[in-house]
């Protein structure tokens, strides 16, 4: 084999495995929650003195990857990273204790949920576990359809509620009207196909002008 044709097929190799790993980018979705809980607390002690104050919270998802699970209305999946904010002063970071987003249409239900799980160390009160469901208009949610599909602008939430637990007590709160929203913030990239005739294309241009410039 030519030389030349050997360097453009390592040309072509290259190029192929460089865009073929950028088609593995992430589609990324940032899922905000906002409101204010309600006061007094449906039960419990309320030991971070939650009732009455108001709260963001921002899960992002990678909605390239495939969920951790599946039923025929529901979907369950790992959240990147989950902030949550209360009183606009005491910031929660959940890093690392791989949260949970679940979103389920509920059969023969007038509604549709949202719910984010995860645990938090608290100051002084140590280990909790947080559970959430939140409440949407029926038909937000289409069966298990993934985040990338599902991409609600200012969907409004009530009935919604928190409870946040350790091993021996637990609180839970309900939920004022508030919104759930939600923000590309990846990007696609060409699928393979695309990127197969791309670098067809390109080797096809290099070989060419390898055949010009050699009868010259």
């Amino acid at each position: 084999m030519p030389a030349f044709i050997r360097r453009s097929l390592i040309i072509f190799a290259v190029v192929f495995a460089f865009f073929t790993v950028r088609s593995e980018a992430s589609m990324l979705y940032t899922y905000s929650v906002t409101g204010t809980f309600a006061t007094p607390p449906i039960s419990g002690a309320d030991g971070l003195h939650f009732a009455g104050s108001q709260f963001l919270v921002q899960a992002i998802v990678d909605a390239s990857l495939p969920p951790i699970s599946t039923t025929s209305n529901s979907a369950t999946y790992t959240v990147l990273s989950l902030t949550a904010t209360v009183k606009g002063n005491q910031t929660l970071t959940i890093i690392g204790l791989t949260p949970t987003l679940i979103i389920s249409d509920p059969v023969g239900q007038t509604y549709d949920t949202f719910a984010l799980d995860f645990t938090y160390v608290a100051p002084v009160i140590g280990p909790l576990t947080f559970t959430s469901a939140i409440f949407l208009p029926e038909g937000t949610i289409k069966g298990n359809v993934p985040p990338s599909l599902f991409n609600p602008t200012g969907v409004s939430i009530s009935n919604s509620v928190l409870t946040y637990s350790n091993a021996t007590k637990g609180t839970t709160l309900g939920f004022k009207p508030g919104t759930l929203a939600s923000a590309k913030t990846g990007t696609t990239t060409p699928e393979p196909a695309t990127l197969l005739l791309l670098g067809s294309g390109l080797l096809g241009s290099i070989l060419l002008r390898r055949k010009l410039s050699y009868r010259l």
